[in-house]
């Protein structure tokens, strides 16, 4: 009979020592999130961690090799890990789905003008949108990042025990980067791509902006969007 206790392992053992996270997302979510991108039971997943601490275990329980974690892999489980939270953040958006598609289409204006056409565009959607946009992340700001991309990397960098030698994964600072990445998209499919001036300035977004932009705007999906924006970030 199979007596593996997850919960009572986790209670037992932390595999997290370094890292706080402020979210209703459990250790338990996110291993179970890395178990299904490397196609094996958190069971075996915990059995290789314990391994790799230098912990002796059950050789049959190992049997599975961990050879299929890889970066884009591990998005779908990544959005499937937040998609509470993203459900939860897109309901309390302030904007209605007319005045979405309105600032969308100021902020594409905006984008492909320039001189006093362009000023008097910024003006005009700051004035229809401004306060609540701008009032909005004001309030989800700093928490709502952290929300997002405290489990995520998390995720990551648990994943990047089991990565072969070599791999990025194993590289807490571009798994930070590919977390904002993820929480830019999110944020953009979320709240329009006009959103920049408020996460624009995010650890490795920069370089992206525009790719997540015009992807977003041209209707394709999130999970593609990041794919794209870690290939073209060389995080792929």
């Amino acid at each position: 009979m199979d007596t593996f206790d997850l919960k009572k392992y986790l209670a037992e053992n932390r595999l997290f020592e370094n890292e706080d996270i402020i979210s209703e997302i459990s250790d338990t979510d996110i291993i179970k999130a890395v178990a299904t991108a490397a196609d094996v039971s958190p069971k075996e997943l915990v059995a290789k961690a314990k391994e790799s601490e230098g912990e002796n275990v059950d050789e049959a329980i190992l049997s599975t090799v961990l050879t299929g974690i890889t970066v884009l892999g591990l998005i779908p489980p990544a959005l499937k890990l937040i998609g509470k939270l993203t459900n939860a953040t897109s309901r309390a958006f302030k904007l209605t789905d007319d005045e979405k598609e309105d600032y969308n289409l100021l902020s594409l204006q905006i984008k492909n003008s320039s001189g006093d056409e362009k000023e008097a565009l910024e003006t005009e959607r700051d004035e229809k949108y401004g306060s609540k946009v701008g009032n909005w992340f004001k309030d989800a700001g700093t928490d709502l990042h952290h929300k997002y991309t405290a489990p995520i990397r998390k995720m990551l960098n648990f994943a990047g025990k089991f990565a072969k030698e070599g791999s990025s994964l194993k590289d807490k600072e571009k798994n930070e980067v590919r977390a904002n990445i993820i929480y830019a998209v999110l944020m953009a499919g979320i709240a329009g791509f006009g959103i920049w001036s408020h996460i624009g300035h995010l650890k490795g977004i920069a370089p992206v902006a525009g790719f997540i932009a015009d992807s977003v705007k041209g209707g394709k999906s999130i999970a593609s969007i990041i794919e794209g924006a870690f290939e073209l970030a060389s995080l792929a």
